[in-house]
């Protein structure tokens, strides 16, 4: 072999401006480092060609449902000899210990090779990076890849139009975005106990003029009226309901830490049931209850019935409760979720 072969960012740049024109070849005993990001691909008839490595790891977004989903886009072209017979997954870890993992045969597929794997991120950990691995026949790929819901919304925040938001959404995305997190540094706030790694949220009024609003439980009862899928029903007094006679109301809570699930609960005497009742149960305590109430259905009338009784109840009659009784945190933080509720509809639409 004669010349000199440079091997680096030149070549690659010509690689890349001219693809079906440009390449870099080399003898399999020439000994020539390849430009960072590229390898040697072997040709089989004792060359290889200077190849770019493709990113495991290629971009993010979020779904707005219960919790916050945080997608991650994965390119299988970028494992070594990928077979999807061979058991692949990817591991998210955050605040410390949690995890949660999605085989690639459960991932959404995207495209040719990318699949979409996604964790649910309750609304107190929006600031914290969720780290993740991919592992392909039980070993750990070299690219790893961390992201948090608040980088990609103030990503979308900063510039709506590269995310494909059209001119006439751009101010009602850039509110639901910053509602999100408003919600999520609220939460954060309440359930900081429950939080081992304190995530820090930027000052939202320095950053976007954001200012929390003072909000009303005449403001709330005016959502849940307007929302079109209310429409002919009302929220049920729940003192009033009675699924049989020896039962009464005993609680309800929004769960903000699983999927924003709205629970209702109901006590009998000790010995007694419910007849007919399937459902959860502990001691004498019965429930049910709305699992996974997207951002745009937090205003939404939920159907329950429980024994003989039908009634309707939502995630926001229950922050009117709040707004009444609890502590100045639990107060803003239901303040927080039904502007977020609003924020939503403003983007989705009222009947989203």
């Amino acid at each position: 072999m004669s010349g000199k072969i440079i091997v680096d960012k030149t070549a690659a740049a010509a690689m890349e401006s001219a693809p079906d024109k440009a390449s870099v070849n080399k003898a399999d005993g020439f000994d020539q480092a390849p430009a960072a990001g590229y390898k040697w691909k072997d040709n089989g008839d004792g060359t290889s060609t200077l190849v770019k490595i493709p990113k495991l790891f290629t971009g993010h977004n979020i779904t707005l449902r219960g919790d916050v989903s945080l997608n991650f886009f994965i390119n299988t072209a970028a494992i070594e000899n990928y077979n999807p017979s061979v058991p692949a997954k990817v591991v998210f870890t955050y605040d410390g210990t949690r995890t949660a993992e999605v085989d690639f045969a459960d991932a959404t597929p995207v495209s040719d090779g990318v699949i979409m794997a996604t964790i649910q991120v309750p609304a107190a950990f929006m600031a914290h990076k969720i780290q993740a691995v991919v592992y392909y026949d039980g070993a750990a790929q070299a690219e790893t890849d961390e992201y948090s819901i608040q980088q990609y919304a103030e990503t979308l925040i900063a510039d709506p139009a590269a995310y494909g938001i059209p001119a006439a959404k751009v101010n009602a995305v850039k509110t639901l975005m910053k509602e999100m997190l408003n919600y999520g540094a609220k939460a954060q706030t309440v359930f900081a106990g429950q939080v081992k790694e304190q995530a820090a949220y930027d000052d939202l009024t320095e950053k976007y003029g954001y200012h929390m609003a003072s909000v009303t439980d005449a403001d709330i009862q005016a959502a849940i009226d307007a929302a079109p899928q209310n429409e002919g029903k009302t929220a049920t007094d729940l003192s009033t309901v009675k699924p049989e006679a020896n039962a009464t109301f005993y609680t309800a809570s929004v769960v903000f830490l699983s999927e924003s699930t709205l629970k209702i609960v109901f006590k009998v005497p000790g010995g007694s049931t419910i007849t007919g009742y399937d459902g959860s149960q502990k001691n004498t305590y019965y429930w049910v209850q709305e699992e996974d109430i997207a951002a745009a259905q937090l205003d939404t009338l939920q159907e329950f019935t429980v024994g003989d009784a039908t009634f309707y109840y939502s995630a926001l009659d229950y922050a009117k409760v709040v707004l009444k009784n609890g502590n100045a945190a639990a107060q803003d933080l239901v303040s927080a979720l039904y502007l977020y509720n609003q924020a939503a509809n403003g983007y989705f639409g009222a009947n989203a």
